[in-house]
């Protein structure tokens, strides 16, 4: 996004929250955990979160999650993931 001129700075068009500072860091942890390959993506609707996970070969991976806020799922899917990746070795 373009940042506006003020007098004397520049400040981002976009504000930034904690908890969107939150957020970032929780995705970067998440990318760290992930094997090699996977892919974790949160897809936003007017209906809410989901979250898809990816083996190695791009194809979706179906998960049945046990919770349902978003937190624990993206957590579930690296989980999965890991113990996945484990099993193919």
């Amino acid at each position: 996004m373009p940042a506006r001129k003020t007098t004397g700075s520049i400040e981002p068009a976009v504000h930034v929250t904690h908890a969107s500072l939150r957020l970032a860091a929780a995705l970067e942890k998440i990318t760290a955990e992930l094997p090699e390959g996977w892919a974790v993506r949160i897809e936003y609707t007017l209906q809410g979160a989901e979250v898809h996970l990816y083996d190695p070969t791009g194809e979706a991976v179906p998960v049945k999650f046990a919770h349902r806020d978003l937190a624990n799922q993206i957590r579930e899917a690296v989980n999965f993931s890991r113990l996945r990746n484990r099993k193919g070795k």
